[in-house]
């Protein structure tokens, strides 16, 4: 199995000399190198693992996925609770428009309208973006004056599990709508 940081880390301590190449298993990490070895380790894509040998804290920023109609895709977000932020024009090829949670910087939903583009395939790796709502009969009822229908009633995976249920964007994106319990 190669391990991907295995040369860059093997390259920053030393090659077959290394007395890393000497600890046994249990001491090493998982790129063969032991803690105290790669502390502070400059890795690619500018990664530093810590002491621990984990990486740095990261932060979602946001997700992104292509429409066809951005009034009527901006407006469904909006209907399920999610503020419009911003435009931002890409050259002459696109516009992406940004939602969030109100109140909270991120993350961030991003809606990449492509000029010229009238469908996309869905494929089968999406499964859904998931969102959480106070009262889930509440707003199922607020969605159905906007014509926002759930695939199914809402139910439970399991028992004294949260009630959820799915809706679709205009595109067909599944939205899965979490009740807060």
């Amino acid at each position: 199995m190669t391990r991907p940081f295995a040369p860059a880390a093997q390259q920053a301590v030393g090659r077959a000399q290394s007395p890393v190449s000497r600890l046994p298993s249990s001491k090493r990490c998982q790129v063969g190198l032991s803690r105290a070895a790669i502390e502070g380790l400059r890795l690619p894509l500018g990664l530093f693992v810590a002491s621990s040998a984990r990486f740095p804290p990261v932060e979602l920023i946001h997700t992104c996925y292509r429409i066809t109609d951005p009034a009527r895709s901006v407006a469904f977000y909006e209907a399920l609770g999610l503020e419009k932020r911003r435009e931002s024009p890409i050259r002459d090829e696109a516009v992406n428009y940004f939602l969030g949670v109100p109140g909270q910087d991120s993350p961030e939903l991003e809606l990449t309208h492509n000029f010229g583009v009238d469908s996309y395939e869905l494929g089968t790796g999406y499964g859904h973006v998931a969102l959480t709502v106070e009262d889930l009969d509440g707003a199922l009822e607020r969605l159905a004056t906007q014509g926002i229908e759930p695939e199914k009633p809402p139910y439970t995976i399991r028992e004294g599990g949260s009630r959820l249920c799915f809706v679709r964007d205009p595109d067909g994106y599944r939205i899965e709508l979490i009740e807060r319990g």
